[in-house]
């Protein structure tokens, strides 16, 4: 028992690490083309850009790091392959829509009083591009759609749909996306969801 429980946690690691390489070699690659394009989009409505900037809110955008690892005590049988295959999936689609229809925030704030040092990483990091479809809301989509599909209890569910608004909340709150990002990271990552799980889900 001890043994597949190992095993369960390194395949869980190493599919991890292939997203995360995978992602590393994509994204930050075509924000920094991106920069130097000129037909960039703004895509979002125009009342948009009046939405204040909420400081704490970069707590929940920040939380998806902590959800990534959720997943690992629910897995079983290929989930773990079919998590992957979502991720990679969701990925190489939203980056063909960064590279066909890039995208730029319409939000011009300063960073605010607190959290002002992690506003300015983030800001370092990444670049105001890459935007349509959110993929911080694709990939955490994909780890909330697999939490409700596993987890029978409704407090616990009551608990991660409550996250998962905040999560979606934050990418608009902390000024790092759009509503229309939201709404495409979901579509993406929902409709790979299904397809992948439904196809190979089934096997395991």
């Amino acid at each position: 028992m001890e043994k597949i429980a190992k095993e369960k946690y390194w395949k869980f690691l190493i599919s991890y690490l292939k997203v995360s390489i995978a992602f590393l070699l994509t994204y930050p690659a075509i924000n920094y083309f991106t920069e130097f394009r000129t037909d960039i989009h703004h895509f979002y409505f125009v009342f948009e850009k009046e939405l204040p900037l909420i400081p704490w809110m970069v707590i929940p955008y920040f939380s998806i790091n902590l959800l990534f690892i959720l997943p690992v005590f629910y897995v079983e049988g290929e989930d773990i392959s079919i998590i992957e295959k979502c991720f990679l999936i969701t990925l190489v689609i939203s980056c063909f829509i960064f590279l066909i229809f890039p995208t730029t925030l319409g939000f011009n704030t300063n960073n605010p009083e607190y959290f002002n040092e992690i506003f300015n990483s983030i800001k370092k990091v990444d670049k105001p591009y890459n935007l349509f479809p959110s993929l911080h809301v694709g990939f955490s989509s994909i780890v909330f759609l697999y939490l409700f599909k596993k987890e029978k209890k409704f407090l616990l569910k009551l608990f991660y749909s409550i996250w998962m608004i905040f999560i979606f909340s934050s990418v608009i709150f902390t000024h790092q996306h759009h509503l229309l990002d939201i709404v495409s990271g979901y579509a993406i990552a929902h409709s790979v969801f299904k397809i992948f799980f439904s196809t190979y889900g089934a096997r395991s």
